[in-house]
């Protein structure tokens, strides 16, 4: 069966954090998705990760510019006063954060990626393969797999979209093995872009030259390609809180952080059962303890039976959203 306009390729994380503007690769296999010869799709989450990942990178060489500045005008008479005559500019976090959203917001609307939202719906399926073990969790509770189980919801909207019934070929691309077998077994088979470039262009010079279709393969999986994942825990709160996806789950983040810092390491039971007091759903702010007391993220330490603010100044900034709360808690 035909490749072109007869194809469906998810987008995983890897795929967007592995992109450099200067590799041909990507920009042939995107022209493919913009003159709709196939289509792509995304999870909002693959999207949230590309965007902490650059906005992290960029806030550490602000960071590194403006140490080495003041440095140099410190330390030497000649570079203070040619310097101070051109003062160095740098955008400050929350412009960063808004920019960076903007032009991912551009780029795939200008290659044509179609997002598939976190939805209601998702967040009983992911939280209840959380508690149960399900796909795709390689046992219950694993707390490494969660933003897995957004993506994977998402891949399953694509894979089941009524406007791709018609497409006979469905690929998946990204980096994670563990995460391309399950996708796999939802009918998303695993490959990589160099070889479905590869494909598409050899299918369009045989339909140029009138000669035989190209078959789609049956693909093998491949090693992943190698990513620089963002460092992990060097986020401002507002990173945080924008892998949050609704408003509700933004608010029980928040207290899970400004209470722990606040009750200066509480017994994650006493936690829970003063949140819930509150009206937030006890699910939710499992979940919520789950995700934020990951080791990667180093937010939060959940030894068990306590949970303790590891990132105390990203735990503070928290408390002091909810300061009024608190206090009313007090009298």
């Amino acid at each position: 069966m035909p490749l072109i306009r007869n194809s469906l390729v998810f987008l995983d994380t890897g795929f967007f954090k592995s992109h450099k503007t200067t590799d041909n690769v990507y920009r042939d296999f995107l022209l493919y998705s913009k003159d709709r010869k196939v289509w792509l799709c995304t999870s909002e989450m693959c999207l949230k990760e590309w965007h902490s990942q650059k906005v992290e990178q960029l806030e550490a060489y602000v960071r590194r510019s403006q140490e080495t500045y003041s440095q140099l005008r410190r330390n030497s008479i000649v570079a203070d006063e040619i310097l101070s005559r051109y003062p160095g500019q740098y955008p400050d976090a929350e412009e960063i954060r808004k920019i960076a959203g903007e032009v991912i917001e551009r780029f795939v609307k200008e290659h044509e990626i179609q997002v598939y939202p976190a939805t209601e719906e998702h967040i009983d399926r992911a939280f209840g393969a959380y508690f149960n073990g399900d796909p795709p969790y390689r046992g219950r509770k694993e707390k490494d797999d969660i933003l897995d189980s957004w993506i994977f919801e998402a891949a399953k909207d694509a894979r089941f979209d009524q406007e791709h019934k018609s497409l006979q070929n469905r690929f998946c691309i990204g980096t994670d093995n563990g995460l391309n077998a399950h996708l796999e077994q939802l009918g998303l088979r695993p490959i990589n872009k160099s070889d479905l470039l590869d494909l598409l262009q050899r299918e369009e010079q045989q339909l140029v030259g009138g000669g035989p279709e190209i078959q789609a393969p049956n693909v093998k999986r491949k090693e992943p390609e190698t990513v620089t994942p963002a460092a992990p825990g060097e986020g401002s709160l507002e990173t945080v809180l924008s892998t949050a996806i609704n408003t509700e789950l933004r608010e029980i983040y928040i207290r899970v952080l400004g209470y722990t810092y606040w009750m200066s390491g509480p017994a994650k039971k006493d936690l829970i059962e003063t949140l819930e007091a509150k009206g937030l759903p006890r699910q939710l702010i499992e979940a919520s303890v789950a995700i934020l007391s990951q080791p990667s993220l180093k937010l939060i330490t959940d030894t068990g039976n306590h949970l303790l603010p590891t990132n105390k100044v990203v735990c503070e900034q928290a408390a002091n959203l909810i300061m009024d709360e608190i206090v009313e808690g007090l009298r």
